[in-house]
């Protein structure tokens, strides 16, 4: 799906502002798979917003799971505080 409305539209300059990561990183992620695919219209590429939007939420998830199970393994190793 292409996004038809203008504000469901991002650019992919500032997509790449809001993980923050630079253009070349997003485009070597695209063709990775780790970063939502983009669109042209004319000579510039866009990222739909939920697409993004839901990659971002994703990727959060992600970072809380790995963080839950980072305190875990501490927890039985006795580590009193991982993030001290």
């Amino acid at each position: 799906m292409v996004a038809t409305n203008p504000e469901e539209a991002v650019p992919f300059k500032d997509a790449c502002r809001e993980i923050p990561i630079t253009q070349n990183t997003g485009y070597q992620w695209v063709k990775e798979g780790k970063f939502p695919q983009s669109f042209k219209i004319g000579s510039r590429r866009f990222v739909e917003r939920g697409v993004l939007d839901a990659w971002k939420a994703e990727q959060k998830r992600r970072s809380y799971a790995q963080d839950e199970a980072r305190r875990d393994r501490a927890t039985e190793q006795g580590v009193a505080d991982v993030d001290a």
